[in-house]
């Protein structure tokens, strides 16, 4: 199961009541959460609002979790504290 779509869940929310509270279109969130699209940086920033979650959450780990980054698409963040 996909981050988004846990933390969607978890806070009881429907794809549509997300995409209104986020402005994004439902199917897009679909996409985002069944992997045929990557999450852009913008979509994120938007989604973790919508979410009241940090941003970070919403992003998978790569394959070297021990540096303490993440990816988002084909770009490397740093993970964030809050």
């Amino acid at each position: 199961m996909s981050m988004l779509r846990n933390i969607r869940e978890r806070k009881g929310l429907s794809i549509s009541q997300l995409a209104a509270k986020a402005s994004i279109p439902s199917r897009l969130i679909a996409d985002y959460e069944e992997g045929r699209q990557v999450l852009t940086l913008a979509h994120a920033r938007l989604l973790a609002k919508a979410l009241w979650v940090g941003i970070e959450e919403l992003m998978p780990q790569n394959d070297n979790s021990s540096s303490g980054n993440c990816r988002l698409g084909r770009v490397a963040c740093p993970r964030l504290n809050f």
